[in-house]
């Protein structure tokens, strides 16, 4: 019967000689000399050893494991081996020559001999339980084939974690930040949870989600485990400052029936990082942030906009995008236009394709390039470069205009969400919506109004039936007839006064009419558009204390001098009302004011609460005016929602 060995620390040298000596010496009638090839062999000293397990166990550091293989010729005349062979599909194995690999096939002579090593040397936190077979040919007609087989013994359950560790990177004490951490099981037992806390002697963590006591994940590939989707299990963990300090790193404890490791801990740490500054210039060089193929009227063309990194680390951009903009058909700007990335070649200097994920160092640039070519049908779209910074990941906003300018493009922002409004019976509320014409052609506006109902009656023009008119909702200052200049922006004050109580949430339609092509004189030379907005309205009786609104104040970030062409950054300080601002809240910025030649946009609506900073990069010099909103949200009942008070900031770009 043979046996099944186990070797974690390694060759022991003195033991494999002295057990080669006993079998080319001979200790027997079954070890003399013979008058032919014979072929003996151990593994780690064991005769004829025809399988070997490694220790799947790598808590206690043996990340390393090898099994040695002696070959020898116990024969009288030359044992010829013709070939040697290792087939594994286990990454973590491998056959190794001491020696050197040998031209075979390799004749060994009375008393010669041939090492092999197998090693083993998984990561830590992976077991793969793959096989591996070593086969040996030779001549020695008394034995066929050599085989042995090497494994990975089956260990119990094995918690397995997505991470070692998590940095929190320039943490803000007024918005916490959270991390969410999963783990499964890649063990052959069922793991259990019993309990996850935060091992250190600050309060400034919480862990604000965790798996129930007596959770359990099957072994890998049974029950609610398998190997195409395995399970996982989750916990999260929120990070609140009180002040800026140098001792805060932890660590997240999971407790599991793991038995090797019945406490994993993964490290949680802080850093206070500066973020990179850069430059962004677009071709042709006329100090606009834009791809403009407005002379493009045949043909094809390229355009490209270059992002240089001036440090002090590196940047890592993510994605890059076409986005077609405020409901504009995305099949469409797929369709028109292209994108490519190129990087300059360290031994030639030139342009070569580059993919992502890829990093800018301190000193160097990509450029991010847009083909189009022209076509009847037009829509608007902007590249989106999304890139990681130290305090968080952002978006770089680059606006595409296509085709001659006589197609003017409306833009509404808030882009998303309704526009929300909460009051009491007989008070007034008023909330700012901005019209922008992001296009190089003038834009006609005719009318706008507030209806109950979408669009109901007239599409093109429901504003001429007064019976859809809005009791409740209405504009501050009429708007008529208006014209919005190219990269023109008007401001809009939506009002909400309900009279009553009845209906505590109204839902509501701000409706747009306006000219979507040449005008000229007092006519649209196509159909007439309207663009709806929706306005949302939450009444509370006049007796009754208002639910309290969260709460924003914008700053700059830092001492920083706005310069066009550079990232401008604006930290967004938020208090929660009656609901927490959580990871369901949100923050909503608008470009509310820019100067004349400016195209700068936000085109993603949203923007989550654990980055409380916007990053834009302003186009020309003039003056700018932001407006954010945040959003709270119940947790426990997401229906419950507010919105604060739009807040303002103005900066003047030099």
């Amino acid at each position: 019967m043979q046996e099944t060995h186990r070797h974690t620390t390694g060759v022991h040298a003195l033991v494999v000689t002295t057990l080669a000596l006993a079998v080319v010496g001979g200790c027997g009638p079954d070890l003399q000399m013979q008058h032919f090839p014979q072929l003996s062999f151990t593994v780690e000293g064991q005769p004829n050893q025809h399988s070997w397990q490694f220790s799947s166990d790598t808590s206690g550091g043996q990340l390393t494991q090898q099994a040695a293989i002696l070959v020898v010729n116990s024969g009288a005349v030359p044992l010829q081996i013709s070939a040697v062979s290792f087939e594994t599909d286990n990454p973590y194995m491998r056959l190794i020559y001491p020696s050197g690999k040998p031209a075979f096939p390799v004749t060994l002579a009375t008393n010669e001999r041939l090492k092999l090593l197998i090693r083993f040397k998984p990561d830590s936190n992976i077991a793969d339980f793959r096989s591996g077979r070593l086969t040996i040919g030779h001549n020695d007609a008394e034995r066929g084939p050599v085989e042995v087989r090497f494994g990975v013994e089956l260990s119990g359950a094995k918690v397995s974690f997505d991470k070692k560790a998590h940095p929190f990177i320039n943490p803000s004490a007024a918005n916490p930040q959270t991390a969410c951490f999963k783990f499964g099981n890649i063990g052959h037992a069922a793991l259990t949870f019993n309990k996850a806390y935060i091992e250190t002697l600050s309060k400034v963590y919480a862990i604000t989600k965790s798996p129930v006591a007596g959770t359990t994940i099957g072994a890998i590939g049974q029950g609610n485990n398998p190997k195409h989707s395995p399970k996982t299990l989750e916990v999260c963990v929120r990070l609140t400052l009180a002040a800026k300090t140098d001792d805060l790193n932890a660590n997240l404890v999971v407790q599991t029936s793991d038995k090797a490791n019945p406490l994993t801990k993964l490290k949680l740490l802080v850093k206070w990082q500066p973020d990179n500054v850069f430059t962004v210039s677009c071709a042709p060089q006329d100090g606009s942030l834009t791809y403009d193929f407005s002379d493009v009227a045949s043909g094809s063309a390229e355009r490209c906009c270059s992002i240089a990194n001036h440090g002090p680390g590196s940047m890592v951009i993510h994605a890059v995008a076409i986005a077609a903009l405020d409901g504009a058909d995305q099949q469409l700007a797929d369709m028109l236009f292209g994108q490519k990335i190129y990087k300059v070649s360290p031994s030639t200097g030139e342009d070569v394709p580059a993919t992502l994920q890829q990093g800018i160092h301190p000193g160097k640039s990509l450029k991010f390039c847009v083909q189009y070519t022209p076509d009847t049908q037009r829509t608007a779209a902007a590249v989106v470069v999304n890139f990681a910074q130290a305090s968080g990941p952002a978006a770089l906003h680059l606006p595409v205009v296509s085709g001659p300018c006589d197609t003017p493009t409306l833009l509404t922002g808030p882009s998303e969400s309704p526009l929300w409004m909460q009051t009491t019976v007989g008070d007034k509320v008023t909330k700012r919506l901005v019209l922008a014409n992001q296009s190089c052609a003038p834009l006609q506006i005719l009318q706008a109004c507030a209806t109950a109902v979408a669009s109901a009656g007239n599409p093109a023009n429901p504003c001429g039936d007064k019976s859809l008119l809005s009791l409740q909702f209405g504009l501050d200052k009429a708007v008529g007839l208006t014209a919005l200049k190219p990269w023109g922006q008007l401001a809009v004050d939506v009002s909400f006064n309900p009279s009553n109580a009845n209906y505590p949430h109204m839902s509501h339609f701000l409706n747009v009419v306006y000219c979507p092509g040449k005008w000229s004189d007092s006519s649209c030379a196509v159909p007439l558009a309207t663009r709806t907005v929706a306005l949302s309205g939450v009444v509370h009786p006049s007796e009754s204390a208002d639910p309290q609104l969260p709460t924003l104040q914008l700053s700059v970030s830092g001492d920083q001098t706005p310069k066009a062409g550079q990232p401008f950054k604006i930290v967004a300080t938020a208090s929660a009302g009656d609901w927490p601002i959580g990871e369901f809240g949100a923050y909503q910025w608008v470009i509310a004011e820019r100067p004349a030649s400016s195209s700068l946009w936000l085109g993603d609506g949203f923007q989550s609460t654990n980055k409380p900073q916007l990053t834009l990069v302003p186009d020309v010099p003039g003056t700018y005016k932001v407006v954010g909103r945040v959003q709270a949200v119940d947790e426990t009942s997401p229906s419950n929602l507010a919105w604060s008070t739009q807040v303002e900031l103005g900066f003047v770009v030099k």
